[in-house]
């Protein structure tokens, strides 16, 4: 990735990511890097996700890092907070696993995506590759109860603070 590509992209979804700050599911403060170029964020997210079958945590903690070949490679997305999200797409040591990525998104929709899989949205699990075996084996067995899944319903429509158009 070319240095000026990056820098320009940081700066891109620096501004993005203010539309979402302070929303009523998500908040974020800088860890890494400096307005407009900021290379890493922890976000505080408050949506309804699984620490452990059938039990609800109502917020969570990730950090998202942007390495120098972002966007040509996926952010990594590392969960600080604890516990940790219960979830076929989430490690047991709390990286999120995203699946299919292309340069494209930007870092607000690879977010809105990942707080998604946060609300255990059934249409965002691929069972041909799970990151957590156990959790993905209780989803498939429970899959069906709508009392269950999604854990959470909150819609991240662009009213709320979601840009999903393309920035460039």
């Amino acid at each position: 990735m070319r240095p000026e590509v990056h820098r320009e992209r940081i700066k891109n979804d620096y501004e993005a990511m203010r539309s979402i700050q302070n929303t009523p599911y998500v908040s974020w403060k800088v860890v890494r890097g400096e307005p407009p170029y900021v290379e890493e964020y922890e976000l505080t997210i408050h949506v309804k996700t699984y620490s452990a079958p059938n039990k609800i945590m109502d917020t969570c903690r990730v950090r998202i890092s942007l390495g120098p070949e972002y966007p040509g490679v996926v952010p990594h997305a590392k969960m600080v907070s604890t516990p940790l999200v219960f979830h076929p797409h989430w490690f047991v040591g709390g990286d999120y696993c995203p699946g299919h990525y292309v340069g494209s998104e930007t870092l607000v929709q690879f977010i809105k995506r990942m707080i998604m899989t946060l609300q255990n949205d059934p249409s965002l699990v691929d069972p041909t590759s799970p990151a957590n075996s156990k959790a993905l084996e209780w989803f498939l067995k429970n899959k069906n109860n709508r009392r269950l899944f999604p854990s959470d319903t909150t819609k991240l429509t662009e009213n709320r603070g979601f840009r999903v158009t393309k920035r460039f």
